[in-house]
């Protein structure tokens, strides 16, 4: 594997262990990696997922927005976030269409979805 450019890992044995000899050998001869835990894997193979960084989205000045969008806007501008179905009812749009709107808002940056069909006005 070496030869190959490969990882090579290694678990450590007794010192006095016959059956030992072969990883601590190569753990001696810098010919694989130590490892003890699986973190040390996770380390070594480069698995470790870097911390996402929150995108700040500024909002457009001036958006276009056709009749139903902008009932939804308007609408979420009052309650700030509500539910899909609530938005639907009090705006009297069918789900289907306020779920597409919904996601044309998104699309816009003027909405974000919450977990639960919760959506909220950015």
């Amino acid at each position: 594997a070496n030869s190959y450019d490969k990882d090579v890992l290694a678990l450590p044995g007794r010192a006095t262990d016959t059956y030992s000899k072969g990883c601590n050998s190569l753990i001696q001869n810098n010919k694989a990696a130590l490892i003890t835990s699986a973190e040390d894997v996770v380390e070594v193979l480069g698995w470790k997922q870097k911390k996402k960084q929150n995108r700040v989205i500024q909002p457009q000045l001036f958006v276009d927005l056709n009749n139903e969008e902008q009932k939804v806007v308007d609408y979420l501008k009052v309650k700030n976030k509500e539910l899909l179905d609530i938005i639907s009812l009090d705006c009297q749009i069918p789900v289907y269409k306020v779920a597409s709107v919904l996601f044309q808002l998104e699309m816009k940056g003027l909405v974000q979805p919450l977990p639960g069909k919760l959506f909220e006005l950015i």
